[in-house]
């Protein structure tokens, strides 16, 4: 039996035209931390370490998680509400994975292994691309 190569997906181009991108808007509000020396994040997809630069990363913190964001996409895209509270004012683009589609994503944190169905591409304002958890895009963003 042959295994398929997996498809890496480096910027929106990569995409498939096929696959349609869906507009969201992210209803959750975080708070930000430096980053502390070069850190570490273990997300959702089988093995994935984003790591966080001290120098060009902010931290976004959620109830649930920690995650890196470049300092220059963050002060683009999000806006202060009130007690270091911050809303994200960009309409998200989103590509969900077909059913039959398994892809790595490489992010400007890390790469993103064995991202597939239900879960979303994530085209960012920098065309950079990072992953949604199907999950997370239902709780998180109004699309």
């Amino acid at each position: 039996m042959t295994t398929t190569p997996l498809t890496t997906l480096k910027s929106p181009s990569d995409i498939p035209s096929s696959w349609p991108i869906l507009k969201a808007r992210k209803k959750t509000k975080v708070q930000i931390r430096e980053s502390i020396g070069r850190e570490q994040f273990k997300v959702s997809w089988q093995d994935s370490v984003l790591e966080s630069d001290p120098e060009l990363d902010l931290i976004i913190i959620t109830p649930s998680e920690e995650y890196p964001c470049k300092k220059d996409i963050f002060a683009e895209t999000y806006v202060l509400l009130e007690d270091d509270f911050w809303v994200k004012n960009e309409i998200s683009r989103l590509v969900q994975v077909p059913e039959d589609q398994t892809v790595c994503i490489e992010t400007l944190e890390g790469k993103l292994n064995a991202v597939s169905h239900p879960d979303y591409i994530v085209i960012g304002k920098k065309n950079e691309l990072y992953a949604n958890t199907f999950d997370w895009a239902e709780q998180n963003l109004s699309f």
